[in-house]
């Protein structure tokens, strides 16, 4: 799933595994919502401009892990 953000007028992509997304279903029995995917995908994004990313380089992924550990620090685990 793709989630997409403007930052300065540009463009930056948030691409979460379908796979990640799909065992965390099956495992947790807890399927996420679009709206806590788009925030699981801001806060992701967030913490990446802080550390200096340019949006503008490259597409940023969320792996399982990353997804699960964003997922329980926003309380949707």
């Amino acid at each position: 799933m793709d989630c997409v953000f403007r930052v300065n007028g540009r463009k930056a992509t948030v691409a979460i595994s379908c796979a990640g997304l799909k065992r965390l279903a099956d495992q947790d029995q807890t399927p996420l919502r679009d709206q806590q995917l788009a925030e699981i995908a801001a806060l992701h994004l967030r913490r990446m401009l802080e550390q200096g990313y340019d949006p503008t380089e490259a597409e940023l992924f969320v792996g399982e892990e990353g997804l699960r550990l964003l997922a329980r620090e926003l309380g949707y685990l």
